[in-house]
């Protein structure tokens, strides 16, 4: 499960049933979506207000490890055990491009 809290009341605000195992999470500035980086090699975008899964991008061909919104919450980078880093239009969830690396 992945769980939003207050951090000025120490509230629990969100519980989000996710069927996988999640390596990772970020959060949007605007604080409007969650996005998990699971073990299915997926990442899931969830509205925070009511936990409702936006979408799934999907692309990786191996577990994932990591995700990051940009500043602006408009991209969101993700990586994986395949040693892709994939950037992601949030807007649309269609890839922008993918970056390979050495892993190391």
């Amino acid at each position: 499960a992945v769980r939003l809290w207050d951090a000025c009341t120490s509230e629990l605000k969100l519980q989000i049933t996710v069927n996988q195992m999640v390596f990772d999470v970020s959060v949007t500035p605007d604080a409007s979506i969650v996005a998990s980086a699971n073990w299915d090699a997926a990442v899931q975008l969830w509205c925070t207000t009511d936990g409702v899964l936006v979408r799934s991008l999907r692309g990786h061909i191996a577990n994932m490890r990591c995700v990051a919104f940009s500043p602006d919450g408009s991209s969101l980078a993700s990586g994986g055990l395949d040693r892709r880093v994939k950037v992601w239009d949030v807007a649309s969830g269609r890839e922008r491009c993918t970056v390979m690396h050495d892993g190391g």
